[in-house]
């Protein structure tokens, strides 16, 4: 029964997660300035368009972020995606409404999200996003909104990071593209 296969697995987790043990403390960094923005067409204070009008290119941090959520609809002709500034998101396959594959909340306010993304530095047990959400670090981030993906870049705790969401055109598939740069001396975990 479906009870059973449920319950034969219930341990596994535990057996194959190991417990992480700091072994230093996270290394004392000033937040960074905010990425200056580039030439930008209709500036706001937050964002405006590159001059091609390919991207809408936005600076945020947990001090300055837009007062709503600014979207971008992402979709290929199987599976879709919305994802905000602060890297709120949710997916659906065929149809937005009615066959959601995360949980999508009509929450502006909060922007919650129904999916996540976290790096953490194995040594000191710090984590953060490569998106403003859920766990925003100290530093800003730089938004790329484009037609069929977005782009969130930043720098915390020593890490450059580069997060890519796009949706294949033909196939169900989404793809999140993590490229991770250690722009400190020491080696990291």
């Amino acid at each position: 029964s479906l009870a059973e296969a449920l319950d034969s697995h219930r341990g596994d987790a535990e057996l194959y997660t190991p417990t992480l043990v700091p072994v230093s403390k996270p290394a004392k960094e000033p937040s960074l300035p905010p990425l200056p923005p580039t030439d930008l067409y209709r500036f706001n204070g937050i964002g405006g368009f590159t001059r091609d009008a390919r991207e809408y290119v936005m600076t945020v941090s947990p001090q300055r972020m837009p007062p709503a959520p600014w979207s971008n609809v992402i979709s290929g002709r199987e599976i879709g995606t919305v994802i905000t500034e602060s890297g709120g998101m949710y997916t659906w396959r065929g149809n937005a409404h009615e066959y959601r594959l995360t949980p999508w909340y009509d929450d502006p306010v909060t922007d919650a999200s129904g999916e996540a993304f976290y790096i953490r530095d194995d040594q000191t047990g710090a984590f953060w996003s490569p998106t403003m959400l859920p766990a925003a670090g100290n530093n800003s981030c730089l938004v790329r909104h484009g037609f069929g993906y977005s782009i969130f870049e930043r720098r915390e705790q020593g890490i450059s990071s580069e997060f890519t969401v796009y949706a294949d055109i033909n196939d169900p598939v989404k793809y999140y593209v993590l490229k991770l740069k250690n722009t400190t001396t020491r080696a990291r975990r």
